[in-house]
């Protein structure tokens, strides 16, 4: 039951980063990127060097590039379907990772689930499905039929397809080095992989950024944003780390599902610290998750 306490940890972290983000004014999203996934890996790199760099052989190095090539596609179709549609349409799509995971762990690394591990994975991910989906009656189903009609998301759910094939290989990644060396690495590649953008011309133009002000970096970062950069790099480093304890001890799938309760934790933080109310009409959502780990905890 040890991988449950580090998902359980991975998702805490995950929802007060969350908040962060959320009471943060992040002005320009992508170069906020570029500093976040380039400091998250520059401390997990440190920590690495503090307790020893793992030996390394040519199958870590082949599943590294895969990691980070998945990595540099989906985390812009990410970017790009959050910034061009409604929030609440395209987070939901989110909790089909866990589905997923659960067909793709078993074509790449052979994994398969029990029978009520799978109906556990599947209740939770209704559940979030629901807590993350837009209020209001038969709302809920509404980022459904946005992928009849939308091109956002669609580009949302291939970047949540891609995400499920990265955690996979990320578990490879993690078997074949450590929980801290070969994830710092990914992040480093993708800082750079984002600075480049930043400090090129506007070719680049459509893939990632909208306009010629969204490529510049500046300079001199204030303060203030640095310390939300900071605190929130730290905060993913967190989760990274404890959402690979819990990969190397369980199926990728059940753990993929168990960090979905970070939407409760991030309901009842915006509840305390947000004063926000996000659960009118869909509170049987949440013993529908409650069934669901209860299911995956002891399959």
């Amino acid at each position: 039951m040890l991988w449950m306490i580090f998902a359980s940890l991975s998702a805490i972290f995950e929802s007060f980063r969350y908040i962060l983000l959320k009471k943060s004014v992040i002005t320009n999203i992508h170069q906020f990127t570029c500093h976040m996934y380039f400091l998250s890996g520059t401390l997990m790199l440190f920590f690495s060097w503090l307790i020893g760099f793992p030996s390394l052989n040519s199958y870590f190095w082949m599943t590294f590039i895969i990691v980070l090539l998945l990595n540099t596609l989906a985390v812009p179709m990410y970017l790009k379907a959050i910034q061009l549609s409604e929030v609440s349409l395209v987070v939901p799509l989110f909790s089909f990772g866990a589905i997923f995971s659960i067909f793709l762990s078993f074509l790449l690394i052979q994994e398969i689930p029990s029978l009520i591990g799978m109906i556990g994975v599947l209740l939770i991910c209704l559940g979030s499905y629901v807590l993350n989906s837009p209020s209001g009656k038969n709302s809920w189903l509404e980022p459904l039929r946005q992928l009849l009609v939308s091109k956002t998301n669609i580009l949302m759910l291939i970047s949540v397809l891609l995400t499920s094939i990265v955690t996979i290989y990320s578990k490879v990644l993690v078997q074949q080095s450590d929980v801290i060396f070969g994830t710092a690495l990914v992040y480093l590649g993708l800082g750079l992989f984002f600075y480049s953008f930043g400090f090129r011309n506007s070719s680049h133009r459509g893939y990632l950024f909208d306009n010629r002000e969204e490529l510049i970096l500046e300079e001199n970062i204030p303060k203030k944003t640095f310390q939300v950069i900071f605190f929130l790099s730290v905060l993913l480093v967190l989760s990274v780390i404890t959402r690979n304890l819990a990969l190397i001890l369980q199926k990728v799938s059940y753990v993929m599902a168990f960090r979905s309760i970070s939407i409760i934790f991030s309901i009842l933080l915006g509840v305390i610290l947000l004063k926000e109310v996000k659960t009118q009409g869909k509170g049987f959502a949440i013993p529908i998750m409650g069934l669901g780990l209860v299911l995956v905890a002891f399959v």
